[in-house]
């Protein structure tokens, strides 16, 4: 099949190949770029020749925009874009070190014994005596590993407990008082 063609160029009349149909080819005549009519427009015509298509070593020319390659533009953008990329890998960098690197959170023992069931009662924790200072919770930082600690009062039987403590862990501890008999 044959898809009739004219060149507005030259105004002259001739036929393309079906295979040419939606590209541009150049005119026999005067060389100026034509586009080939979709299929639609195609005729079947055995008793004439077919313009072939373009040189095999000329592609045709396509339908869409050429592909050029854009002028180079304004190098800042780029740079501006480099240089944000750049801190915000320093910044996630020194972030992942701060994560390794922080300290933990202190070893301690908290005491939620109220103010009032501490008069004339005595602390150990470890081996050491601790005074009884008026806040409460009462919070006693200690190095991790085995701790006992021992609480007396007044009338009461003692309490103890007897835990190993690792880097960073609290212990929260309430005494539940038995009087002497």
């Amino acid at each position: 099949m044959q898809i009739r063609c004219r060149c507005s160029k030259c105004e002259s009349k001739f036929k393309a190949d079906e295979v040419s149909a939606g590209l541009k080819i150049a005119c026999p005549r005067c060389g100026g770029v034509v586009m080939v009519p979709p299929m639609a427009q195609a005729i079947e015509d055995p008793t004439t020749t077919a313009i072939p298509r373009v040189a095999s070593h000329t592609p045709p020319i396509s339908a869409g925009p050429p592909d050029e390659i854009a002028p180079p533009g304004n190098p800042w953008p780029l740079r501006v874009g480099l240089a944000a990329l750049g801190l915000v890998a320093i910044a996630a960098a020194l972030f992942v070190v701060y994560l390794v690197n922080r300290p933990a959170p202190p070893t301690a023992i908290e005491l939620r014994w109220p103010l009032a069931d501490r008069k004339d009662a005595f602390l150990e924790i470890s081996g050491n005596s601790i005074d009884l200072v008026k806040r409460d919770p009462l919070l006693v930082h200690v190095a991790p590993g085995p701790h006992r600690v021992t609480i007396r009062r007044k009338g009461f039987e003692p309490v103890i407990w007897n835990f190993t403590l690792i880097k960073g862990e609290q212990k929260h501890l309430t005494p539940e008082w038995q009087a002497v008999p």
